[in-house]
């Protein structure tokens, strides 16, 4: 019998494929090169790979296509929506603390409250895009239910379109850190907050792959709304939330 002309090297069984059929290493283990060295170590610091760029260029450049692709099952070349959210909070937590940046939507001082309690700090943009990925689903399925997403579904679209949003946040540090002085700083922030509802507005009507006039401005009201409900729960949930645990833990 024909034990196949490859032997695995790491349970020494024979076959002929790409992968051991026994243990499912794969049958090409070269020795290892710089190349494989320079491909594997941003993986193992940051967990990525070339579908995290990927995916963050789709969803600069097309965001509403590339979700409802994404849910149509065009899944392979995407990173994973919820790890990208967290690791683009992770970052942008640790760039606000660092150049002591108040956050836009509920004016906190993350540099403040990481000397009082940093895992609190650090837990705190994770804790704020959950409550916007759940704030605009909740509004997506009952404003647009007859597109005839799923929750879950829509939760995984707003997920990505939060690591979009995520990231014009991280873009816009180094404006907010040359203006944070300045009278400026105001008017800086406004114009983020309009830019991230164009951005809203933009992968939606992209997503939803809505064209008419009328469903334009359900979708802007639909915004403003979710906005609105995003800035009173900063201001008066996780603002308190946070003031409340602090003292907790100090």
């Amino acid at each position: 019998m024909d034990k196949g002309s490859i032997q695995c090297k790491n349970c020494g069984h024979h076959f002929d494929s790409n992968f051991c059929n026994q243990c499912g290493q794969k049958a090409d283990t070269y020795r290892i090169t710089w190349t494989e060295v320079l491909h594997h170590l941003p993986h193992a610091l940051f967990h990525i790979d070339s579908g995290f760029f990927f995916t963050l260029k789709e969803l600069a450049t097309r965001p509403g296509h590339t979700i409802r692709e994404y849910l149509e099952g065009r899944r392979k070349p995407h990173f994973s929506p919820f790890l990208m959210l967290v690791l683009l909070g992770g970052l942008t937590t640790i760039l606000f603390v660092h150049f002591h940046l108040p956050t836009i939507f509920a004016s906190i001082r993350l540099d403040q409250l990481e000397q009082e309690h940093s895992t609190i700090a650090h837990k705190y943009f994770a804790l704020r895009m959950l409550v916007f990925v759940t704030v605009c689903s909740l509004g997506d399925s009952l404003f647009f239910r007859r597109q005839d997403y799923t929750f879950p579904e829509m939760f995984v679209a707003n997920t990505f379109i939060f690591c979009g949003v995520s990231a014009i946040q991280l873009l816009s540090i180094p404006v907010m850190v040359m203006a944070k002085q300045s009278t400026a700083h105001m008017a800086i922030s406004m114009g983020i907050i309009g830019l991230v509802m164009v951005y809203l507005v933009w992968s939606r009507v992209q997503f939803f792959n809505l064209n008419s006039g009328m469903y334009l401005l359900r979708i802007i009201l639909a915004v403003l709304l979710y906005l609105a409900a995003v800035i009173a729960i900063g201001h008066f949930i996780i603002r308190p939330l946070f003031a409340v645990s602090t003292n907790l833990h100090s």
